[in-house]
């Protein structure tokens, strides 16, 4: 049996993701060969979700293909689990499809740019460096390291404190490179919602997206999950890619900021917005 790249590409999505849409698989293969992997058993129907999961059979040809570099994972059934599946599988496509490297399986990993590792894939294996924090994956984007959070209304709250000291300490190895924070949605729509809803400040470590927006001292950049965000991170993938869409647009009027430190970029809060589509 002869597979192509795209067969086995979406076979490794559902492995890292554990849950797909169907929908999400189209954007990678088409609808025969989606169902030539099902007919396989190589994938199957999750009842309760109704997203594609791999099969052992679907594993085990992984294995075989990739030996340790398919991870084992313990398969996630509780529904809030199975909803943070599918959107970090969201994130994972529309990384796929903007040319980044999904398929690595330790931070270490991401010295070559575009590359994003999901810490979901080694939890449950020994000691757990990211403990309870919210992050669903980490990105090398060129010249930048970001730290990928989904974000929609109601996600809920998150302690940044402990965000910002998991992201140092599991990056540490990378030096010499700007960190940034990059909320990803199924829109611009939604994670704007979300950024913009108000609440009563309270004497806890648990604030929400919107007021760790505002305070946040890293740039902060939104990612739809979809085509838009796909071609945005090709953009972001290209070293100071800020000041060649600057030069490219002004052509001869273009000057240099005076300052080497400033980038032109527009400042909302404690952060830079990036456009995106809503």
């Amino acid at each position: 049996m002869l597979f192509s790249v795209r067969d086995v590409d979406a076979l490794r999505l559902v492995c890292w993701g554990q849950y797909v849409m169907p929908e999400r698989l189209l954007d990678v293969i088409t609808e025969t060969e989606l169902q030539n992997l099902m007919s396989l058993d190589l994938l199957k129907y999750h009842k309760k979700s109704g997203a594609a999961v791999l099969t052992a059979k679907g594993f085990s040809l992984l294995q075989t293909v990739f030996h340790s570099d398919a991870p084992v994972l313990t398969q996630s059934y509780h529904n809030a689990a199975i909803q943070r599946r599918l959107r970090q599988s969201m994130l994972a496509v529309t990384a796929y499809c903007g040319g980044v490297d999904v398929f690595i399986t330790s931070p270490e990993r991401l010295s070559d740019s575009p590359a994003l590792f999901l810490p979901t894939i080694t939890r449950g294996h020994g000691a757990n460096p990211w403990g309870n924090v919210r992050v669903a994956a980490i990105a090398h984007l060129g010249n930048l390291l970001c730290a990928i959070h989904y974000v929609c209304p109601g996600i809920g709250k998150l302690a940044l404190t402990d965000e910002l000291n998991a992201f140092t300490n599991q990056t540490a190895c990378f030096r010499n490179i700007r960190r940034a924070f990059l909320f990803a949605g199924e829109s611009c729509g939604d994670i704007l919602a979300e950024l913009e809803a108000s609440e009563p400040k309270m004497d806890t470590k648990l604030i929400s997206y919107g007021a760790a927006y505002c305070c946040v001292q890293f740039p902060v950049h939104l990612l739809s999950c979809d085509d838009t965000g796909a071609v945005q991170l090709q953009i972001m993938s290209v070293p100071d890619y800020r000041r060649k869409l600057t030069r490219a647009a002004l052509k001869g009027q273009y000057q240099p900021p005076d300052n080497p430190a400033w980038d032109n970029a527009l400042h909302h809060g404690g952060g830079y917005g990036f456009p995106c589509s809503s």
